[in-house]
């Protein structure tokens, strides 16, 4: 900034010199008033004076090249005016001085082009920031509605209890029929009832003798007779027989007999024969099977994905260590890695080997891992089916429990019903797909399944446990969850459990009320890490676990 010379001697106040007035082009414009302030060199205030009068703009703006009047004030009246001396206008290092401010001078002084460039770029960049704190938001809004699924490795909840119907012994049979309509004593279960008979029993005589058996019947003789009984004894006898007879005996034997029997035992003996039998059996001795189902409570394993280094070691070393008192184990998808494997069969042999050395049968149900994000989809889900389908019966005994599969090509899905617990498996797997009309079709298999085994088992379970790989949150899946969401919430009165794969770096956890909806849990297995899950569930009691830590 410099002070128009208002104190020359040569000049009188008020008044600009002829030199300046050529250089700065303000004698036309000030007309004689050298009370206008200029800021930085390139603008003018006027005093409020010159509100009413007319400037000659144009001479100023042409003589020196940017100036520009910014405002009218009265704080200028009578103040000096200041103005770039012309030295100083030709000093480019004073002009930079006078331009600096909070936007550099390389800035100021870049071509148009750049600026613009720079300005997108800058805009671009506080756009990408806002997106990812938005993001961040919006995920640990989503892990907050899920309990914090990441930070949880075990937990439990209760189901409301079952009660178990009161059975009454029945009296002993009449051979009279009775005067007054009988009641049934059938137990009821859960949502039925049974109105007592209007109808008197039919007159028949019963056909269990009123008085037991005496012991003298109960008791072989000691002496065969020449001709076997066309009915066996009850009770076997001390001693084996000379001859062996001709029908099976219904309980076994505590010693083999000498002469092997001509047709086979249903119960097979204490010990087993040293001779060979003469003649084979006409049909073979039925398969080994589980141990008889007992209590009212129910363990069982959940895993998922593929493990590798340290927790493949782990998996080979402790499946083989899984308590033997425990049911089954479920693997929930995403044992290959397409992007690794390629999916060629042999990544199915392995984990058909690898899950063999568990010491209870394991269930398999695809992920899309498996086949839909396969190079060739149909082909893996043949690999699957080989290697995989009815696993659960290849390295272990025929369950006591009735497992079920739905029909080709549907065929993954599986169900059985356990200590009043009914477990659906179903294939419901994310990624990309393929073939809108299959897809479509599989989901609304998937919903018909579970649907008839609710209509056919609703008397034998309470609670449901549905074994899914894909989360709910996965769009694609809507037709499927949106009306079986719908069912839980209108139509199933009792407590189900969604069970399925965690969805990327989410860890195991679990939700009560998913969705708003009563009765409705969802339980997240972390996948690719031992160890596996272990759930316990006792319907008497009510009680539900599960703990993916250090059982």
């Amino acid at each position: 900034m410099d002070r128009i010379s208002r104190d020359n001697e040569n000049t009188p106040t008020g008044e600009l010199s002829a030199e300046d007035s050529s250089i700065h082009g303000l004698g036309s414009l000030l007309s004689g008033h050298p009370d206008g302030i200029s800021l930085n060199g390139e603008s003018v205030i006027l005093p409020s004076e010159f509100d009413d009068m007319s400037f000659n703009t144009s001479a100023f703006e042409s003589r020196v090249n940017g100036f520009r009047i910014v405002g009218i004030d009265d704080s200028t009246v009578g103040e000096p005016a200041f103005l770039p001396t012309p030295e100083k206008l030709n000093d480019k290092r004073y002009m930079n001085e006078e331009k600096e401010g909070c936007v550099p001078s390389w800035l100021s002084d870049a071509p148009s082009w750049l600026k613009i460039a720079i300005v997108v770029s800058s805009a671009l960049l506080i756009g990408a920031c806002v997106l990812l704190t938005v993001a961040a938001a919006l995920n640990a809004a989503g892990n907050s509605a899920r309990s914090d699924t990441s930070s949880m490795s075990s937990g439990n909840m209760q189901f409301p209890p079952w009660s178990p119907p009161i059975l009454i012994d029945s009296p002993q049979p009449t051979t009279q029929p009775t005067t007054s309509p009988s009641t049934s004593l059938r137990p009821t279960f859960k949502g039925e009832t049974f109105a007592p008979s209007m109808h008197p029993s039919t007159p028949l005589p019963s056909t269990i003798p009123s008085a037991p058996p005496s012991a003298a019947t109960l008791t072989p003789t000691e002496i065969p007779s020449n001709k076997p009984s066309n009915i066996p004894t009850q009770i076997p006898s001390s001693a084996p027989t000379n001859m062996g007879s001709s029908i099976p005996t219904i309980f076994s034997s505590l010693l083999p007999t000498v002469i092997p029997s001509f047709a086979p035992s249903e119960v097979s003996s204490n010990n087993p024969s040293s001779i060979p039998s003469i003649v084979q059996s006409n049909s073979p001795s039925a398969a080994i099977t589980a141990p008889a189902i007992t209590g009212t409570k129910t363990v069982f394993y959940l895993t998922a994905g593929r493990p590798l280094d340290d927790d493949l070691r782990l998996f080979e070393e402790n499946l083989g260590k899984i308590q033997k008192d425990s049911d089954f184990m479920v693997h929930l998808g995403d044992f290959n890695k397409p992007f690794i494997t390629e999916c060629v069969e042999e990544s199915y042999e392995q984990v058909n080997l690898l899950f063999a050395r568990s010491t209870v049968p394991v269930y398999f149900i695809p992920g899309d891992n498996e086949y839909n994000d396969c190079p060739d989809p149909n082909q893996a889900m043949g690999f699957w089916k080989k290697h995989l389908l009815d696993y659960e019966l290849e390295y272990w005994p025929t369950p006591s429990w009735e497992v079920l599969r739905d029909e080709e090509p549907y065929d993954p899905n599986f169900a059985f019903v356990l200590r009043r617990v009914l477990y659906v498996g179903i294939n419901l797997v994310g990624g990309k797909v393929h073939d809108e009309e299959e897809w479509k079709n599989r989901q609304e298999a998937n919903l018909n399944w579970i649907q008839t085994q609710f209509s056919e088992y609703r008397k034998e379970f309470d609670v449901m446990i549905l074994f899914t790989h894909a989360d709910p949150n996965i769009t694609t899946n809507d037709d499927f969850f949106k009306p079986f969401f719908e069912r839980v919430r209108t139509t199933y009165n009792f407590p189900v459990v969604l069970v399925h794969r965690n969805l990327g770096m989410q860890g195991s956890g679990l939700e009560q009320n998913y969705e708003d909806i009563q009765d409705l849990v969802v339980l997240v297995v972390k996948g690719d890490a031992w160890p596996p899950m272990k759930v316990e569930i006792d319907t008497r009691s009510g009680s539900f676990s599960w703990d993916q830590g250090n059982w």
